[in-house]
């Protein structure tokens, strides 16, 4: 049982799943309203609402009146509906409650949420298809939910959003039953090597799939500028990813290495910042200069800021159900601090040189790694420091500076976007030599912090075996997640297209 190249990303994976598995229905609709059938999960649409991919200027509700969304909730991981602490205007009333999302409106039945009183509080049904002929649904007490179909008011086709939404970093319901794999793992006693080989193609597989994506990007953009993108992309993850990537369209890499000021780190860094933060909307209001540190770095911004390319909104930017830490502001200031650490290098041709000529695979870990905590040791004084001790305007000052680059922030980059950015330069360049390089740090990546997803796919495929010590790097890690999200996500009716069960039935080699 062998991949196609050890050094080299295989697509055997994929080919699996298409030899293996019955072609899905296209997506799309049928008439008015009426829906294909079409396999879209529930947490896409969940996902869909949480990043609001719709056109809000322009919403209206099943029965025709219109609705804008104050705050689309806080992801609800318990019992109960998908949103909790919502606020829609509908009108000239605005509604603070719950939000429940379902792919088809009769979900609502289906579901028996109109039996259900703890649905009483809710203020909206957001659906992505209406397949019944009413504009609304009855809640528990017989009055009528509002409900909102989502089809009608996407911003881009619901195949394109589909590829920009990773589900897995999504919360989900974490409690793991037995998958139907794992009593056939026993049953047809295959050995660590086979399960090991399939879980590297899947990994394979899924950062081919996520090259693509930087692939197209690269067609439209210089290699700096892609890359510079995902790392935004990741700064913003999952809830800012979009409103990051719109920044860094109006804020480019030449612009942000432009604000280096040659010999004063701290301007270089005072600058940077001041261009992100005005662009982004994410300067300090009125209301937020609360104390005399935050005035000052007001008002060094003001003083070091370029003419805002119509900037975003500070409402475009998500807070709520957030650690403090990864607000979008320590988040933007890292970047602010990458960028004026490293210029007037190029920051790709750097990492470039790191894969090109690693003196091992583990030092290439250690040396990308190093490329971003070095800008950690950057000596910085005042107002541009702002950010090392604070998480918010109006949050308390910790005592000792804090990193805005951890170590574990650095890996996800590596994993996440370097890795996909440069396989996708090595493909679109014919460089088998780079691939090769890429695969092999690939390879070396330890595996990465659990997550609910990593630790729901163990004990859905290997319960307390010791098998699942065979998750020992990113790669595998990743496969865990490429075949959750093609199979698993909570649904055990996955299990009847699943490769890896249908694999193991058929005694197959992964090849």
């Amino acid at each position: 049982m062998e991949a196609e190249s050890s050094h080299l990303f295989a697509d055997a994976y994929l080919r699996m799943r298409q030899e293996l598995t019955a072609p899905e229905s296209a997506v799309g609709e049928q008439g008015h309203g009426k829906p294909t059938p079409q396999r879209i999960r529930e947490h896409l649409v969940r996902c869909i609402w949480y990043e609001q991919h719709i056109n809000a200027e322009s919403l209206t509700l099943d029965d025709g009146r219109s609705v804008r969304v104050q705050s689309q909730g806080w992801w609800n991981i318990g019992a109960g509906p998908d949103f909790t602490r919502a606020e829609v205007a509908i009108g000239d009333a605005v509604h603070r409650g719950d939000i429940e999302v379902h792919t088809y409106s009769s979900d609502w039945y289906k579901h028996n949420h109109n039996q259900d009183p703890s649905y009483n509080d809710t203020i909206l049904h957001v659906v992505m298809w209406n397949d019944r002929d009413a504009k609304s649904v009855k809640r528990y007490d017989n009055s009528d939910l509002p409900q909102l179909t989502l089809s009608r008011h996407l911003t881009e086709p619901l195949a394109r959003i589909e590829e920009m939404i990773d589900l897995a970093e999504y919360p989900f319901e974490s409690r793991a039953s037995a998958g139907a794999c794992r009593r056939k793992l026993g049953d047809a006693r295959k050995g660590e090597d086979w399960v090991g080989t399939f879980l590297d193609l899947a990994g394979d597989w899924r950062m081919l799939a996520k090259a693509q994506r930087f692939g197209v990007l690269l067609k439209m953009e210089e290699p700096e500028q892609a890359l510079y993108c995902g790392l935004m992309e990741a700064m913003g993850y999952p809830a800012n990813k979009a409103a990051f990537r719109r920044l860094a369209e109006l804020a480019p890499h030449g612009d942000l290495r432009a604000c280096r000021a040659a010999g004063d780190a701290s301007r270089s860094f005072l600058n940077a910042q001041a261009l992100l933060f005005t662009r982004g909307g994410l300067a300090p209001a009125a209301g937020e200069l609360r104390d005399e540190e935050t005035r000052e770095y007001a008002s060094a911004l003001a003083a070091n800021a370029s003419a805002p390319k119509e900037p975003l909104a500070r409402e475009e930017w998500q807070f709520r159900g957030m650690r403090p830490q990864n607000y979008p502001f320590r988040r933007a200031a890292a970047i602010a601090l990458l960028y004026a650490a490293t210029a007037p290098r190029n920051l790709f041709e750097e990492i470039l040189k790191a894969i090109s000529h690693p003196a091992s695979d583990e030092t290439a870990v250690k040396g990308l790694e190093e490329i971003f905590l070095r800008a950690n040791e950057t000596k910085i004084k005042s107002p541009a420091d702002y950010w090392l001790c604070r998480n918010a305007y109006a949050g308390a000052r910790s005592k000792a500076p804090r990193r805005l680059i951890s170590e574990d922030l650095a890996r996800n980059v590596i994993v996440n976007i370097i890795i996909p950015v440069y396989l996708s330069f090595a493909r679109k360049t014919n460089d088998r030599a780079l691939e090769s390089n890429i695969h092999r740090l690939y390879e070396a990546v330890p595996k990465l912090p659990p997550t609910s997803v990593t630790r729901f796919m163990r004990c859905r495929i290997f319960g307390g075996e010791g098998r699942a010590k065979l998750i020992g790097n990113a790669r595998r890690q990743q496969a865990l997640y490429q075949i959750f999200r093609d199979y698993c996500d909570n649904d055990n009716a996955g299990c009847a297209n699943c490769i890896f069960l249908k694999s193991i039935e058929a005694n197959n080699t992964p090849a």
